[in-house]
């Protein structure tokens, strides 16, 4: 099957004019806070909803839609990674804290890791962010069911070996080991007030937050982060052939911020998640990897795991992923 001719790859600064003359990089504080406000009320005001109902459907729409919202969550916290919602860093620091309350995320090993991700995106033995190599189906659904609640005790013991003076070279520098012994501690203090809420009121516990949080973790966090990078070409090298590009529905967009428009993101990380679209209609003729949806790309996945008998690191069908 072959694959698409997109010719010579541009480079950010190439499109730098653009972006300063669509003031593209610039963060909302009102959006921000909004959002905010928005999706922290959203949450327990759902359970409420279902809680007054009394409707097995409303607990099911309830919980569905909280798990955007914890996955929301969770795209808040790589905005504030990236000074997207503020001007001034602190208040972007305090956000991605705020961001992370839902989804027990330990903030600062994140951030620190996840710059580094951007440094070395898809470059094997460097990228801080997992690259995935799954061989058969069993390792698939293994890393869709284990890899979300897996990561945040990843960030959990990062956190740890930052406090301890051992953790990775990103985070051993005064400021960020100083950050990570605060939110480590914002962690630990969270992880045991679920304990506490899941022996002293189960239902409670279990109802508005527990539920939620796996559908997200088990299942939103996984379709989104395995289709930006899988089955693209290694780095270094440019996020045109390194990353992929999902054109998501609008609905799915909003909750996770238009983070589907992965490689415009990596193109340019200081665009607001916001103003992606803005951007990605000049960056779409260099896409590589596309996909139709988050669910055509897993399913197109599946299928080589089964019907290949090889490992999905080697390039798929370009045409297949675009057509």
């Amino acid at each position: 099957m072959s694959e698409i001719d997109i010719g010579p790859l541009p480079t950010a600064r190439s499109f730098s004019e653009l972006v300063r003359a669509e003031r593209l990089t610039e963060p909302s504080s009102t959006y921000s806070s909004l959002r905010l406000v928005a999706f922290l009320g959203g949450w327990p005001a759902l359970y409420f909803l279902a809680h007054w109902a009394r409707n097995p459907f409303v607990w099911l729409l309830a919980w569905v839609l909280q798990a955007l919202i914890f996955e929301g969550c969770n795209i808040g916290v790589h905005e504030s990674a990236h000074n997207n919602l503020y001007r001034r860093r602190s208040l972007n620091y305090l956000a991605g804290v705020a961001w992370a309350v839902p989804i027990v995320y330990n903030y600062a090993p994140y951030r620190a890791s996840h710059l580094e991700h951007h440094k070395n995106t898809h470059v094997p033995g460097r990228d801080s962010e997992p690259m995935h190599k799954e061989r058969n189906l069993l390792e698939y659904a293994a890393y869709m069911a284990l890899s979300g609640v897996g990561y945040t005790f990843v960030l959990l013991v990062e956190g740890i070996e930052a406090t301890l003076g051992r953790g990775r070279s990103w985070m051993r520098s005064g400021r960020r080991r100083r950050l990570a012994i605060l939110s480590t501690a914002i962690m630990v203090s969270e992880l045991a007030l679920v304990g506490f809420g899941l022996a002293e009121a189960p239902r409670l516990t279990i109802e508005l937050w527990l539920v939620p949080f796996l559908l997200s973790a088990m299942i939103l966090t996984p379709m989104v982060t395995h289709a930006e990078h899988t089955d693209c070409e290694l780095g270094p090298s440019s996020p045109f052939v390194t990353t992929r590009t999902t054109y998501s529905n609008r609905f799915v967009s909003f909750f996770i911020w238009n983070i589907n428009l992965h490689t415009a993101h990596h193109l340019v990380p200081s665009i607001p998640g916001q103003k992606l679209p803005k951007f990605q209609p000049y960056v779409d003729p260099y896409c590589k990897y596309t996909s139709r949806s988050y669910f055509s790309w897993h399913a197109g996945f599946a299928r080589r795991l089964v019907g290949r008998g090889r490992t999905p690191s080697t390039a798929g069908s370009i045409a297949e992923e675009t057509s």
